[in-house]
């Protein structure tokens, strides 16, 4: 039995190449678990990195 929930997201990441910072920009994006627990959960994730100008 596999279950949805609401666990991906999207992760910016600015200035990788130095100090970097990280900001969730979008979650509760669609996923699934292949456990009633929860447990093994996949879904969408991505990350956008920006270079300083």
């Amino acid at each position: 039995m596999s279950c949805a929930g609401h666990t991906g997201s999207v992760t910016k990441i600015k200035n990788p190449a130095g100090p970097a910072s990280a900001s969730r920009v979008v979650s509760g994006l669609l996923s699934f678990a292949g456990r009633d627990d929860g447990s093994a959960a996949v879904g969408v994730d991505a990350v956008s990195v920006t270079a300083a100008r």
